[in-house]
């Protein structure tokens, strides 16, 4: 009687731990499932704060049409002046390349008469040194 009793108790006992088991598994998902659906909501939430931020920027423009307008003047005046930085830029290159021109003539000139007036020095005391 006492091993029908052991082996009824093992019996038992195994049949709890793996129930036990089963609970401890379902348990550990349930706490991963609940993990999962924190960051879910916290994303969502930033989600949200994003959404109301770019709603209240939305109710401001359209509050303040004043400050658009502003805004937009302010942009074409940027674009005149960025157009006439530009032209002003165009302007310099050509300057510059004309510049670059001229200077290059000039040296040639000036590199051509050296030579010329060297010539001239030999030539003369090479015809004074043999006379």
């Amino acid at each position: 009687e006492a091993t029908a009793r052991k082996d009824e108790y093992d019996s038992l006992y195994k049949d709890a731990q793996t129930k036990e088991r089963l609970r401890e598994d379902a348990i550990k998902s349930r706490e991963e499932a609940v993990r999962d659906l924190k960051k879910t909501r916290k994303a969502a939430e930033g989600r949200l704060k994003e959404a109301e931020e770019l709603i209240e920027e939305a109710n401001q423009i359209h509050a303040h049409p004043e400050v658009t307008e502003g805004l937009r003047l302010r942009i074409a005046d940027e674009e005149s002046d960025l157009e006439a930085a530009r032209s002003d830029l165009d302007d310099l290159r050509q300057s510059e390349q004309e510049l670059r021109r001229s200077t290059r003539t000039t040296r040639l000139i000036f590199v051509v008469v050296a030579v010329i007036v060297v010539a001239l020095i030999l030539f003369a005391v090479w015809y004074f040194a043999l006379r």
